[in-house]
């Protein structure tokens, strides 16, 4: 992937991840979006919390090219959610994967704790041109937006 290609990519994802931080501040969460930059593997996406008392919670953020409005209508059983290099990587675990699609808007939330359930899949990665390990959680135990508010509020209040 060329560095043009790789920048576009990056302000993709960037301006995703403040529509999602604007979602989670309509819901009345107090919300950090990470600046626009290069970074490591181990940054987060966004940080939110419900109430100044309440624990940072780790949001990794992922766009999806497919047309879906919700987990029923996803066009596939399992759902990427990262690569293996990337999970094995992170010294902390983001609480949620938030997979929103480009062409609807609509998210399918995976909680953290579905891992054990999660398998490996070697495939093309076509946005950079190569075999990569991916990570897929099958699409049943995904989450609407409103799942993940509602277990969220419980969680960090």
């Amino acid at each position: 992937m060329s560095r043009e290609a790789f920048l576009k990519r990056l302000r993709k994802g960037h301006d995703l991840q403040l529509d999602v931080g604007r979602r989670f501040l309509s819901e009345g969460f107090i919300t950090r979006v990470h600046e626009y930059q290069e970074r490591g593997t181990d940054a987060y996406d966004i940080l939110v919390k419900p109430t100044e008392r309440s624990n940072w919670r780790d949001i990794e953020v992922k766009g999806n090219g497919k047309f879906w409005n919700n987990v029923d209508d996803f066009p596939y059983k399992s759902v990427f959610v990262e690569t293996k290099k990337r999970r094995e990587g992170r010294k902390t675990m983001p609480i949620y994967y938030v997979i929103v699609s480009y062409k609807t808007g609509e998210a399918l939330c995976i909680h953290n704790n579905t891992h054990p359930h999660w398998r490996s899949m070697r495939t093309m990665d076509t946005q950079k041109g190569y075999y990569d390990d991916f990570l897929t959680c099958p699409k049943e135990l995904c989450e609407t937006w409103d799942e993940m508010i509602e277990r969220l509020g419980g969680i960090v209040r």
